[in-house]
């Protein structure tokens, strides 16, 4: 259960996307990146020793891949002055300052490490979703942008529509001390005054505790509350309809083990463990979209 999604953004999928689009991702595997060059992005293994995809069911799995060299600007300055004094002391009376920039930024590009940020994502043609691990809009952006621009991909893609205000849905939810099932209150929420500004976090805590009732009562409002859905998954969700924090619950530990049984392969269990994910995920959402 180690691979699920710590996190689940997702897209509505209005249109069906093949295994021969899907197969595109192999002309944009992620390179090594060159000794002068900032940042590279590209497709990695989603599991070793498999392709740059991996297919669960009508889903195709992926791990966009970005390596950044990350030089301090600070060190990049105080080279910057140095250079430029060195450089007047010999005789030039006025060094290009962006030239001595550039030239002090590729040479430590040269020996820069470099960091590596890994994004997951699948398409699921089934449920017509576009699921990504993430709550970073930029993160979001880029795994879109390179899977439909760079890669080719063409994707048809809409918001999920919300038809009710979920911070007074979510607040409600607590005032009445009970959510809509087939969902649980959990241990943990945050509560924001927006006149006030002042914010609550409530950890392992009651929710239906005067505590909760006093603080509900003075004006605030759910701005994340931990939820437990169909006592197999837990996961916070957000006045902002992000879903992250997710844990699978013991039960689905328990139906992995059922489903691989003797099989102790890494694929088999990935494969699995996936599928369990992709149908819970795609019902999660469409539980939360339903009007009360």
């Amino acid at each position: 259960m180690s691979k699920w999604y710590g996190n689940l953004f997702a897209y509505k999928l209005n249109n069906k996307v093949s295994e021969q689009d899907i197969r595109k991702v192999e002309d944009h595997k992620i390179r090594e990146i060159g000794q002068s060059e900032k940042e590279v992005s590209g497709w990695d293994y989603v599991l070793e020793d498999s392709d740059l995809y991996v297919k669960v069911g009508d889903a195709f799995l992926l791990n966009f891949r970005t390596d950044k060299k990350n030089i301090p600007g600070g060190i990049v300055k105080q080279k910057v002055k140095e250079r430029i004094k060195k450089l007047k002391e010999q005789g030039v009376e006025k060094p290009n300052k962006k030239e001595v920039k550039e030239q002090i930024e590729n040479e430590l590009l040269k020996t820069a490490f470099y960091n590596t940020k890994e994004v997951l994502g699948y398409i699921d043609n089934e449920n017509n979703l576009l699921v990504i691990n993430s709550n970073s809009a930029k993160d979001i952006d880029a795994f879109v942008d390179f899977l439909r621009d760079d890669t080719g991909i063409e994707l048809d893609l809409d918001m999920l529509e919300i038809d009710f205000d979920i911070t007074e849905t979510l607040t409600e939810w607590l005032v009445e001390k009970q959510a809509k099932e087939p969902f649980e209150l959990g241990e943990d929420c945050t509560l924001n005054d927006s006149l006030s500004g002042s914010k609550a976090s409530l950890s392992r805590q009651d929710l239906s505790s005067e505590e909760i009732d006093v603080l509900l009562k003075s004006g605030k409002k759910v701005s994340e509350v931990n939820l437990e859905w169909e006592e197999r998954v837990s996961f916070n969700l957000t006045n902002e309809f992000k879903i992250k924090k997710i844990k699978p619950k013991p039960v689905i530990g328990e139906l992995l083990s059922e489903e691989i049984g003797e099989d102790e392969s890494a694929y088999t269990a990935y494969v699995t463990s996936m599928t369990i994910m992709i149908a819970d995920f795609a019902q999660i959402i469409q539980d939360l979209l339903k009007e009360d």
